[in-house]
């Protein structure tokens, strides 16, 4: 019997390169938190992987699979910052303090037109 684990290991260890370039590439910054993560929830993916091409029977190739899995985790994670990006909004802080939700614009970065008007 071959140890899931082990596989993942050997992967990790063989593709480390790899795996923080992709890393630099997503986040573009040098965490070593943020890296600890990103590589603990792709191996929970590479896990996945592995016992699906187990169970299928298909141990050709299985790096290069393992590789495309991380490349496609990476790619959803990048949709998901794009998308947590261009929802950003800010309230104007008079209106926070007033219990009033007022968008800021680009211009005024501190008060909005409710607080200008009064």
């Amino acid at each position: 019997m071959i140890n899931v684990n082990c596989v993942a290991d050997h992967f990790f260890e063989k593709y480390n390169n790899g795996i923080n370039t992709l890393y630099n590439i997503l986040y573009k910054k040098n965490n070593l938190m943020s890296l600890t993560d990103f590589k603990s929830n792709l191996r929970l993916e590479i896990l996945k992987s592995i016992n699906h091409e187990f169970i299928k029977g298909n141990f050709d190739n299985l790096d290069s699979s393992l590789f495309y899995v991380a490349n496609e985790f990476c790619k959803l994670k990048n949709k998901e910052l794009n998308i947590i990006q261009k929802n950003i909004e800010y309230i104007c802080p008079g209106c926070l303090f007033l219990n009033k939700t007022s968008i800021l614009n680009g211009s005024n970065t501190f008060s909005c037109k409710v607080c200008l008007s009064s």
